[in-house]
């Protein structure tokens, strides 16, 4: 069956961006051939797929109230941008938008969700303490072992994330 997208600030979403948007983007962004190759239902998936996984980050602001039917995160208010300027809380940010519809093009290119093992950590097998060593899984010497969201996306959502989150860092609060 056919997906559809659906974007907020309908209670039904299940992408940041619809497909006409990331059409958009992705016109500017060079070697995206598989992009272009794809059939419009294989992008959908993909979207909806890249909302997911950035779904659980920890954003700032507050999601806005009149959307509280809606599950997914954005829109929310009382975020800025880096020139200090609030963003509208009515609608997703273009930011992430273009951070959905790039990491939809990476889960077309590359398989990035298979799980490695519930044990791992970024292709981590075994790490001990003391004396220190640490062992990768087969393969992972030779960087073939991806994250499920590139560096390149999290850079893009960075000024959306509440501090000290993102790209796998977790804020140390000390008691």
């Amino acid at each position: 069956m056919p997906v559809t997208i659906v974007t907020p600030p309908d209670a039904a979403a299940n992408s940041y961006v619809s497909l006409a948007d990331a059409e958009i983007y992705h016109e500017s962004i060079l070697n995206n051939t598989e992009w272009t190759a794809a059939i419009d239902d294989t992008k959908n998936r993909a979207l909806v797929m890249a909302t997911r996984l950035l779904e659980p980050n920890i954003w700032k602001g507050t999601k806005t109230d009149t959307l509280a039917d809606n599950y997914l995160s954005w829109p929310r208010y009382g975020v800025f941008n880096q020139d200090g300027q609030e963003l509208d809380g009515n609608t997703v940010p273009e930011i992430l938008e273009n951070a959905t519809s790039q990491l939809a093009f990476e889960l077309i290119k590359t398989d990035r969700v298979t799980d490695v093992g519930a044990s791992t950590a970024a292709g981590v097998k075994v790490a001990k303490v003391g004396p220190l060593e640490i062992e990768n899984f087969e393969g992972d010497n030779d960087g073939s072992y991806l994250a499920p969201i590139p560096v390149q996306v999290y850079e893009m959502i960075a000024p959306l994330l509440a501090a000290g989150y993102g790209r796998g860092v977790a804020q140390l609060i000390r008691g």
